[in-house]
C-alpha cells in the first residue's frame, strides 16, 4: 500500500526550527535529528496548547462562554456564521470580502487558488484572504461539528500546496509585483490577521492535528518574513500599509517564539504609528474620503493596538486615543438610521458592529446608538452586558472643512432628512471625481443617491460611477474634472458656511475644469430651510462655450416623467421632488440609469439632467422631501430675470410660508 503523502516536509520543519526560540527548541531539535517527524509535531502542538502567554482577544477557557453569550444574545450573528460555513462546505464563496457579499460563487471541481472563478477580480482576492476560515472555526465552536475543521484543514493543505513559498527572490531582485495571484501583497497582509483568528479558535480543539499545526506555523513565519521585506518602517497614506503592519504585528505579538518577533513588533508599531498620523485629516475624516475605508481603517488600527495593550504594551495607549476624532467624524456623517452615506467608494450598509466596537473601546457610548453589537465584538471584548448607546442628538449642521464634507439635517430621527455636500479632496484611488456633489437621505432610504462603487474591474460601469457626470453635481462636456487632492488646493474652496436659526447655507466653487478651453469655473450654493426644502443654484463661467449639465439620480425606477419642470419619486413611504426654475436655453431629460448600493450590485436608477450650452450659465432647482405620495404645496420662481454676475433672488412659497432667498455671486 502506498504511504500517504506528508503535508509538511522535514525541510520545512528544519526551517521552522531555525526561526524558533521557544523553550522546547532543544526537544524539537532532538526529534528532527532522530527523524521522528511525528514526535516533532506532537511536541510543537503540546507547547502551543500549554503556554500561558501571550494572549489573544480571548483565551481557550473564555471561548465557550463567549460562544454561549452570542448564542443567547446574538442568535442572528451566530446563524449567519453557520450559514456561511455551510455554504463554504458546499464550496460556495463570497465574490468579495465586504460586509454584505453573499456566498453564491460556486467553485468548479477544477478550482485553483491562482485564478478567479468570476469576472470580478475581487473574487480571487476574497478567496485568498481566508475570512471564511474564521467562520469555519467559529461554526465548530458553536456546533461542535468536526466537519467544519475537516474542511478547514483540507483548504489549508490545498492552499499551501498551490501557493508554495513567497517569491523572496523576486523581492530581492526588485521584480516583485504587489498585484499577482501568487502571494499577492494585500491578500497576504490580511491573512496575517485571518490566520491568527483561525488559529486561536482551533489550536486547542481535538480535530486540529499536530501535522496541520506544524504546516500552519511554518507558513505563518513565511508570512511575517514576506511582510517585513515589503513594509516600510515609516507609515504612509495607503491602507495597504496599515494591514501589512497589522498582519506582521499580530504574528509578532502572539508568537514571541519566532526568532525575529521582537524586531517585527518594533517595525510594525512604527509603521502603524506613522500611518495613523497620515491617514486621517485634521477634521478626523479618512484621506480616501470613503465611509467604508474610514471605518475599516479605524478598526485596522484599533484591533492591533488593542491586542498590543492586552499584552502589556502601554506605549500604544496614545495611538488608541487618537482614533477618537476619527470615530467622531464618522459618527457625524452617518445617516440617522446608522447606514453609510455613499460617498466615493462606499456601500449603503451599516457598519456591522465596527462603530459599536470603537464606542466600547474608547468609552464613548453615544456612538453605539447608531450601530449594533456584532458577534465579532463579543469575541474581542467579551460579553457586553453593560454596553448601550447613550441618548444623543447630533447637531443640525456639521462642517468638516479638511475633507470638505458639510452635513445638513432636519433632525436625528430615522425619518428625518440629511444632505451631505462634498467640496473636498478627491481621495486618491477610492475617491470619486465628485466635487460639489451631494447625497440626500430621508425616510430610512436614499432619496437622491451617489452612484456607488461597482466593481474594481476597469469596466465601463466602474469608469462611469467614479466620474463627475454620474454624480449629483454640475459637469462640463461629459468629462471629469481634474483630480484635486490637497486640502490646501486653491482650485476648490468653500466660500460660505452659514448656520442660522431659520436656514443653513453652503456655497463653494472649483476650477477643476480649468484645463478645458476658456478655463471654466463652476460653483454651487445650497440653501436649506432646516426642514424639508432645499434651493440649489449652480453656475458656470469661462471664456469659451461648453455644455454644462446638472444631474440628480433617483434610486429605483419609479421617478415620474418630467412635467412643468418637475420630477419626483413615487413611493408610499417618503419621496423627493426636484423642480427646475426655468431659464431660456435649458433642456431637461429623464434617462434610465443604475446605481451600485452594495459592491458589485447593479440596481436601477433614474437620472434627471438639466443642460445648457454657453460661456456663462445658471441653473436653479428646488429639492423637497416629503412623507407619503402627495407633495406639499410649493411655488418657486425667479424674483426677476437673473443676470450672471449679479445677485440672484428666488421667491419660494412652501406650506404658506414665504421666503425670498438671495444668492450673491462669488466670482
Amino acid at each position: 500500500m502506498k504511504e500517504a503523502e506528508s503535508i509538511v516536509t522535514d525541510k520545512e520543519r528544519s526551517e521552522l526550527l531555525e526561526n524558533w526560540t521557544g523553550g522546547n527548541a532543544g526537544e524539537l531539535a532532538k526529534f528532527l535529528k532522530a527523524g521522528d517527524s511525528a514526535g516533532f509535531d506532537r511536541s510543537l502542538l503540546q507547547h502551543m496548547r500549554s503556554r500561558k502567554a501571550p494572549r489573544f482577544f480571548f483565551t481557550e477557557k473564555e471561548i465557550a462562554g463567549r460562544a454561549d453569550w452570542i448564542r443567547s444574545r446574538l442568535p442572528q450573528g451566530m446563524k449567519e456564521v453557520i450559514e456561511h460555513a455551510d455554504a463554504v462546505m458546499k464550496h460556495k464563496f463570497p465574490h468579495d470580502d465586504g460586509y454584505a457579499s453573499p456566498y453564491n460563487v460556486q467553485l468548479p471541481e477544477s478550482f485553483t487558488w491562482l485564478a478567479s472563478p468570476t469576472s470580478d477580480p475581487q473574487t480571487l482576492c476574497s478567496l485568498n484572504r481566508h475570512r471564511f476560515w474564521i467562520e469555519l472555526a467559529m461554526a465548530y465552536r458553536f456546533t461542535g461539528e468536526e466537519r467544519y475543521i475537516g474542511e478547514l484543514e483540507k483548504q489549508i493543505v490545498s492552499w499551501c500546496k498551490e501557493q508554495g513559498r513567497p517569491p523572496f527572490d523576486q523581492i530581492s531582485e526588485g521584480k516583485y509585483q504587489p498585484r499577482q495571484p501568487r502571494w499577492e501583497l494585500l491578500d497576504t497582509a490580511i491573512r496575517g490577521d485571518t490566520w491568527i483568528w483561525t488559529y486561536f479558535l482551533v489550536c486547542a480543539t481535538e480535530p486540529w492535528t499536530p501535522e496541520i499545526n506544524t504546516l500552519f506555523l511554518h507558513r505563518l513565519i513565511l508570512h511575517a518574513m514576506f511582510l517585513e521585506k515589503l513594509t516600510p518602517s515609516s507609515g504612509g497614506g495607503s491602507n495597504w500599509l496599515i494591514m501589512q503592519a497589522q498582519g506582521m504585528l499580530d504574528i509578532a505579538l502572539l508568537f514571541p517564539e519566532f526568532k525575529k518577533s521582537s524586531a517585527w513588533e518594533k517595525h510594525a508599531l512604527q509603521c502603524l504609528g506613522g500611518c495613523l498620523n497620515m491617514q486621517f485629516r485634521a477634521d478626523g475624516m479618512h484621506c480616501e474620503q470613503s465611509m467604508d475605508y474610514h471605518i475599516g481603517c479605524i478598526c485596522w488600527f484599533l484591533e492591533p493596538f488593542w491586542l498590543a495593550k492586552l499584552n502589556g504594551r502601554t506605549s500604544v495607549e496614545p495611538e488608541i486615543k487618537k482614533l477618537h476624532q476619527a470615530a467622531e467624524a464618522f459618527y457625524q456623517l452617518l445617516h440617522p438610521d446608522g447606514t453609510f452615506p455613499i460617498l466615493s467608494d462606499a456601500d449603503y450598509v451599516r457598519s456591522q458592529g465596527a462603530l459599536a466596537a470603537v464606542s466600547f473601546a474608547l468609552d464613548e457610548p453615544k456612538w453605539g446608538r447608531l450601530d449594533e453589537i456584532s458577534q465579532r465584538d463579543v469575541w474581542i471584548f467579551g460579553p457586553m452586558d453593560k454596553f448601550h448607546g447613550a441618548d444623543d442628538v447630533r447637531p443640525a449642521a456639521v462642517g468638516l472643512k479638511d475633507s470638505g464634507y458639510y452635513v445638513m439635517r432636519s433632525g436625528d430621527g430615522e425619518d428625518d432628512c440629511q444632505l451631505v455636500f462634498d467640496c473636498g479632496p478627491k481621495g486618491s484611488w477610492h475617491g470619486h471625481s465628485d466635487l460639489l456633489s451631494f447625497e440626500l437621505y430621508g425616510f430610512k432610504r436614499a432619496l437622491l443617491c451617489d452612484p456607488g462603487r461597482w466593481m474594481y474591474d476597469g469596466s465601463k460601469e466602474r469608469d462611469w460611477v467614479v466620474g463627475t457626470p454620474a454624480h449629483n453635481t454640475i459637469s462640463l462636456d461629459g468629462v471629469n474634472h481634474a483630480d484635486l487632492e490637497r486640502t490646501d488646493d486653491s482650485r476648490f474652496k468653500v466660500d460660505t458656511w452659514e448656520v442660522q436659526d431659520d436656514h443653513i447655507l453652503v456655497s463653494a466653487h472649483h476650477s477643476g475644469y480649468a484645463g478645458l478651453s476658456g478655463s471654466p469655473t463652476v460653483g454651487r450654493t445650497i440653501w436649506y430651510d432646516r426642514k424639508n426644502t432645499f434651493v440649489i443654484l449652480d453656475w458656470g463661467t469661462g471664456q469659451q462655450e461648453h455644455d454644462y449639465t446638472v444631474s440628480f439620480t433617483f434610486p429605483g425606477k419609479d421617478a415620474s416623467v418630467i412635467r412643468d419642470g418637475r420630477i419626483f419619486s413615487q413611493r408610499s413611504d417618503g419621496n423627493v421632488l426636484v423642480q427646475n426654475l426655468e431659464l431660456p436655453g435649458q433642456s431637461l431629460l429623464r434617462n434610465e440609469s443604475f446605481w451600485s448600493p452594495i459592491y458589485a450590485e447593479n440596481e436601477p436608477a433614474v437620472r434627471y439632467t438639466a443642460s445648457q450650452k454657453g460661456k456663462q450659465v445658471l441653473f436653479g432647482h428646488i429639492v423637497m422631501t416629503y412623507g407619503g405620495k402627495e407633495s406639499p404645496a410649493i411655488s418657486a420662481c425667479w424674483d426677476s430675470p437673473p443676470i450672471f454676475g449679479k445677485a440672484v433672488k428666488i421667491k419660494l412659497l412652501v406650506g404658506g410660508k414665504k421666503h425670498l432667498i438671495e444668492f450673491r455671486p462669488v466670482q
